[in-house]
C-alpha cells in the first residue's frame, strides 16, 4: 500500500492504522507491523514515567507562573504605585514573553534539539520566576516576568513534543 515504508526483508510499517483492505484491524499482512501495535507493544515503562513526571513538573511551572501574577498583582500594583498603563503591561508581560518565547525556541527546538530547549526553557523559567520576587522597582520586575514568561513559550511546543 501506499501508506507503508518498508523495513528489513520484507517487514512493513502502516502509519495509519487502516489497512490495506480499510477494515481498521492494521490490515495485518504476514510481515506488516502497524504503528498503532508498535507503540501497544511498547508499553508504559519506567522512562515514560519519568519523562511524565518531568513533563507534569513544566506543566505545572507553566499554569503557576501565569496565575500566580493574577493573586499577586493588586499587591504589587499597591506597593510600588503602579499606574494603570503600567499596570496592565505588568499582565501582558508573561502573553509577550509567551509569544517571543515560542517563536525563539520552535525554531532552537529544531536546530539543536528539544532536550537541550526543554532544559534551558525550564531554567530560564525559574530564574525569571524567583528572581522575580527580589525586584527593586517595576523595570526589572518587568523584565524578569517577560523572561520567565520568554521561557515558559518555550516549555509549551517543546514539552508537548518531548511527551506526545
Amino acid at each position: 500500500s501506499s501508506d507503508s515504508h518498508a523495513y528489513g526483508s520484507g517487514a512493513s510499517l502502516s502509519l495509519d492504522g487502516a489497512g490495506a483492505n480499510g477494515d481498521g484491524d492494521g490490515g495485518l499482512v504476514e510481515g506488516q507491523y502497524t504503528f498503532d501495535r508498535a507503540v501497544e507493544q511498547l508499553g508504559f515503562g519506567r522512562f515514560h514515567w519519568q519523562l511524565l513526571f518531568l513533563c507534569g513538573v513544566g506543566y505545572f511551572a507553566e499554569i503557576t507562573e501565569l496565575v500566580i501574577v493574577g493573586f499577586v498583582a493588586p499587591a504589587i500594583e499597591k506597593d510600588m504605585g503602579l499606574s494603570a498603563v503600567e499596570y496592565g503591561l505588568l499582565g501582558s508581560s508573561s502573553f509577550l514573553g509567551m509569544i517571543a518565547g515560542a517563536l525563539f525556541w520552535g525554531y532552537i527546538s529544531d536546530r539543536y534539539g528539544r532536550q537541550i530547549s526543554f532544559s534551558l526553557t525550564v531554567w530560564l523559567t525559574f530564574i525569571g520566576g524567583f528572581l522575580s520576587a527580589f525586584s527593586p522597582n517595576y523595570i526589572i520586575l518587568f523584565l524578569l516576568r517577560f523572561t520567565a514568561a520568554f521561557g515558559i513559550g518555550g516549555m509549551l511546543p517543546v514539552d508537548y513534543t518531548i511527551f506526545l
